[in-house]
């Protein structure tokens, strides 16, 4: 039980977690094409790939994201840095207050804004890398986080700076009538300029960003074939012992009439039972963390159904393989002598 409800957690949260991502960026993007440097925060490509990008014939509307660290309200935050005005085009971002017209305008999550009791018009002190400080208004509050997280500074304002002109994602539409192809071919070709960042459709993009958290899988599934080892060798010595405590009435039993194949179908199907039993309590458990843990974090709860409807025929086998030797045991026992045991 303890081994399924691992796995069965870890397989949920996994699950939710690719949902959540791919949810946000639907939700965010609908465009074809994302230019991504990686998951490396420090690393990126040059903005002026963006800008060639656009120019391209076979591209629509193109808008970089970069990240930096600033000092804000006292902490140290990280922010998102962009064309806000670009960002709009490419991006439904669901901006509650303001707007994203102005390639000037930082731009704040609803979240940041409650938390720290900012709205439009409200003033932000900002310590930049260069040790500059400044005072940014606040111009836009959005919603959809996923992509461009809790605040958007303007490109401008991160260049006179000091802050490194690099852009670590690009997110590309496709001009009208263009073949993805095509689109894709010029893509690459103009990346290739600049440390050749890869060029992903927008689902290859979300699995990506799940990449990191699938990877951890196999090692949850060799604990939990650890872990069934385990499960197996206790049901079978279990097994052993229940069989020799029911020596005398598996012998009654043979006395009776019961064959061979009836005593060891029993032992049988009572360590399939108890398989079951702990990996029906495996699941229920592994889901109700994986939904708790999910809910909290703010993902959809959204289990993957195929390798969850794997692991309960996986339990049974794994109950019938524990039962092998006590229910040859109990079967070869001679009849008189069984019913004589104490």
């Amino acid at each position: 039980m303890i081994g399924v409800g691992v796995v069965t957690f870890c397989t949920v949260f996994v699950g939710s977690l690719g949902a959540s991502l791919e949810r946000g960026v639907a939700g965010s993007f609908d465009g074809r094409f994302v230019v991504d440097a990686g998951g490396n925060e420090t690393g990126g490509f040059g903005t002026r790939l963006v800008e060639e990008a656009a120019a391209l014939p076979q591209t629509g509307n193109v808008a970089g994201l970069g990240t930096g660290t600033v000092r804000m309200g006292g902490r140290v935050a990280t922010v998102s840095v962009a064309d806000p005005s670009a960002l709009g085009r490419v991006l439904d971002l669901d901006v509650t207050q303001g707007n994203l017209a102005d390639p000037r305008t930082f731009a704040v999550s609803r979240d940041a804004a409650e938390d720290n009791g900012w709205r439009t018009g409200s003033k932000v002190p900002v310590t930049f890398a260069d040790g500059t400080a400044r005072t940014l208004t606040v111009g836009a509050v959005y919603t959809a986080t996923d992509l461009a997280g809790d605040h958007i500074v303007p490109r401008t304002v991160w260049d006179a700076h000091g802050g490194r002109p690099l852009t670590r994602t690009a997110f590309v539409d496709l001009a009208p009538g263009v073949r993805a192809a095509d689109a894709r071919r010029a893509l690459t070709e103009l990346a290739g300029r600049y440390g050749a960042p890869d060029v992903r459709t927008r689902d290859e993009f979300v699995s990506s960003r799940t990449e990191q958290a699938r990877a951890f899988l196999p090692v949850i599934y060799g604990m939990l074939g650890l872990a069934i080892v385990v499960a197996l060798l206790g049901i079978a010595n279990t097994l052993s012992l229940a069989v020799h405590e029911r020596t005398r009435e598996l012998g009654l039993l043979r006395a009776v009439g019961a064959t061979r194949a009836q005593v060891r179908s029993i032992v049988r199907w009572e360590s399939v039972i108890v398989a079951l039993f702990g990996t029906a309590g495996g699941l229920l458990l592994g889901v109700f963390i994986g939904w708790g843990l999910g809910g909290a974090l703010g993902n959809p709860f959204a289990p993957p159904a195929l390798p969850l409807a794997v692991i309960a025929p996986v339990g049974a086998v794994a109950g019938t393989l524990a039962a092998v030797r006590p229910r040859r045991r109990a079967a070869r026992a001679a009849v008189l002598t069984a019913v004589a045991a104490q």
